[in-house]
Parts: C-alpha cells; structure tokens; sequence
C-alpha cells in the first residue's frame, strides 16, 4: 500500500522520489525518530540549507547521503557550522565540504579535531589539512591508521615520501585510490609509450591520472591526434603538461580556435602549444591582454602575433619582467631582437644590461646584426672573458642603472 504520511507527502513535494522518500522515513523511524519531530526537522532544515543558496536538487542529494541530518534539529545545524568556523574553515570551504559531504552535519567538533591532529602528525600543517577535507569529506570517515597504510602504498609505488605527500596534499581523493588500481595506471602509462621515469613524473605532476583506466588514457591521447597531433607529439603534451589529462577534447579544441580568432595561424598552434602547454589553460581575455601589452611598446599587432608564435613562452611572463627586457633592448637599438629573435628575452635583463656594458668596454658593443654573445650561454661567455656572471652583475648593477634612467621605483 503507498504510504500517504504527512512526512512522505512533504518529501514528494520537495523532490524526492518513493523510494528515497521511504528510505528517509525508514532509517531515521528505525533509530527511534518521531514521524512529525522528522517532519519538522525536515522543514526547517531544508530552509536552513537553502538559505546558503544552495539548490534543491543538492540538498536532496545530501540528504540522501545523510538522512541522519532530518534527526537533527535546526540548532544542531546551526552549532555545526559555528563549529566547522571554529576549526579554521573559511566560509565558502564550509559550503563546498556541507555540500560534498552532508556527513559532516552528524559529526562531533572533537570527531573533526581529532582527525585533523591526525593528519598533521603523518606530515600535513593544518592548513594542509582543512584543505585536503574540503577536497575529499572522507577523510573524515578514515582512521588515522588507514592513511598511514595509503600513504605507505604511494611511497612503495615509486615516490619519494616529500612526493607522496605533496601529490596527497594536491590531490586529496589519492587516498580513495587502491593500490593496485594505481599501480596498474602506471603500467599502463608505460604501454602507451612513456618509459618508467616519465611515467612517474606525469604521475606526480597530476596525482588523478593514477585514477584513470588505460582506455581513457588511450582516448585522451587519441582524441589529442584528432586536433592534428602526431602520437608523439600527444604523448609529448601530456607529458610536459599531465594536468591535460583532465582537459575534454572539446575543452582543448575551443583554445585552438580563441588562438585562431587571436590572429594566429592554424598551421603554428601544433608548434605553439607544445612548446607551451599552458596555453591551453589561459583564459581568452589574458591572452588577449598580452597581445595589447605588447603592441604598447609601439610594436605592431603583426609584429606581436609573429613574436608570441616564436616564443609563446611570453604569454606567461609577468608584465613587469617583459616591460624592464623589451625598455632596455629597445634603449640599446636592438628592437629588432625582440621582433625575430624573442627566445633572448628568457635571459635576465640584469645579465642582458651587464653584458651590454662589458661588451661596449671592449669594444664589442652588440649591433641588430651582431649580438650573439650578448645572449651566449654561460659557460662560452666565462671560458672567452674570464668572468662570471656573479661578477659582471655585480660591476654592472642593472638596479641602480633603472633607478638612473627612470628614477626611483617605490
């Protein structure tokens, strides 16, 4: 017979379906709850939820997870969240660990402290550890001797235990991840073409791979060829940049086409992005910026899309660190580096400008067609003037020609 109670008449109308309206009524009636005191608890504690904007499709799904909470009342709610404050929580960390991990509502204050103080004595700070429970809410749920054993079985995969607990620290639901699942991800890695070194470090770089079968490695890799990517070109991006992993195709072929709409030519973005990955995690309005922040040192939109396709580096460089470069070069007559040759600007413009003067002294002062030893790698540049580059900054001091030129910078 269907059950016509005021409680599941209220649970329908909130969203529920029968099933998760009966195993609601079911669980709390069966720890000894009153029908109406849940009915009123229900009530007030949708509203409590609520009024932290949060959806009801997922108070309902948090219910579902923690039905204990419509036996709690509203004050117990109210206590825990002035609680989870106390802790050291940030307001928005709250939201997203309630929301995760409805659970946490049916914990004591001293439940939560003393998995924290567990967290710290296996290695973490605090801040590590509130972090690392807003990422996975199971945490709570774990004892501290089963972390100790996860933290074990990452060590014995190959990492280092400074490893170990930066990739846990980063990517908190490792802890959720079996050992021979992980083990076998990086197996697979190594079937797919990397050797056991890279195979690691992709791991370490981006700890969620160890959770990705080998058919999703696969697809992630053959997806990448679609774009126009040889394989080993694929299996070079994701291994400059493992965190691609977690990139949809769709995700990675939008940048290709902002970068097309930037000015660039499609025939350059193979060459570009695997020079610089990251440029797949730029937003458009940054790249966009760049662009303008260039063209500003009275270059042309033509000049600055040739210089970014040479040296997409740039897109990640301050703006500070480029306007000192490209002001000085310019300063000297040797603008036309920036324009053909931009990889120069790697070099720090400290060593640029003591160079530049060591050079002029010997009557060796670099031209636009002669200014390879201003950018000669370090150990030709010692072996053929006999100084270090220690010692030409500290004759040369670029600071205090800065400070000369354009005066004192607060």
């Amino acid at each position: 017979m269907p059950d016509d109670s005021k409680l599941i008449s209220y649970l329908l109308t909130y969203g529920y379906n029968e099933e998760q309206s009966r195993i609601i009524k079911k669980t709390l009636i069966e720890q000894g709850s009153k029908e109406d005191t849940i009915l009123k608890h229900a009530k007030e504690n949708n509203l409590f939820l609520e009024s932290f904007n949060i959806p009801k499709e997922t108070i309902i799904k948090m219910i579902c997870f923690a039905p204990n909470i419509y036996g709690l009342a509203l004050t117990n709610l109210e206590q825990k969240i002035k609680d989870l404050k106390a802790l050291g929580f940030k307001d928005s960390d709250i939201l997203r660990l309630i929301t995760s991990f409805s659970e946490v509502f049916c914990l004591s204050k001293n439940n939560i402290t003393d998995k924290i103080f567990n967290l710290k004595e296996l290695g973490y700070s605090k801040s590590d550890a509130l972090k690392m429970i807003v990422a996975n809410g199971n945490l709570l749920s774990y004892s501290k001797e089963t972390i100790a054993t996860r933290q074990k079985e990452i060590i014995s995969l190959g990492f280092t235990r400074k490893e170990m607990l930066k990739m846990t620290k980063n990517i908190a639901k490792l802890f959720a991840y079996g050992y021979d699942n992980m083990n076998q991800t990086l197996i697979d890695l190594e079937s797919l073409g990397y050797n056991t070194k890279a195979a690691h470090k992709i791991a370490k770089l981006n700890p969620s791979v160890l959770g990705h079968t080998k058919s999703t490695l696969e697809a992630k890799i053959s997806d990448t060829q679609k774009l126009g990517y040889t394989r080993a070109q694929a299996l070079k991006l994701f291994y400059k940049s493992p965190a691609l992993f977690g990139y949809s195709n769709l995700t990675l072929k939008d940048k290709l086409d902002e970068l097309v709409n930037l000015g660039f030519s499609s025939n350059n973005l193979i060459r570009m992005t695997l020079m610089h990955p990251a440029l797949y995690t730029y937003k458009k309005t940054r790249m966009q910026k760049r662009i303008k922040d260039l063209i500003a040192f009275d270059l042309t939109e033509e000049q600055v899309i040739n210089i970014l396709t040479i040296f997409p580096g740039l897109f990640g460089f301050s703006l500070q660190n480029i306007e000192d470069k490209i002001k000085y070069l310019i300063s000297v007559n040797l603008k036309d580096v920036i324009i053909n040759d931009p990889k120069q600007l790697m070099q720090s413009v400290s060593v640029t400008y003591a160079r530049y003067e060591f050079l002029k002294s010997q009557n060796l002062t670099p031209t636009p067609d002669d200014y390879y030893l201003l950018f000669s790698d370090e150990p030709y540049f010692k072996k053929r003037f006999h100084i270090t580059k220690g010692e030409l900054i500290k004759k040369y001091d670029y600071n205090k020609y800065k400070e000369q030129k354009y005066g004192k910078v607060s």
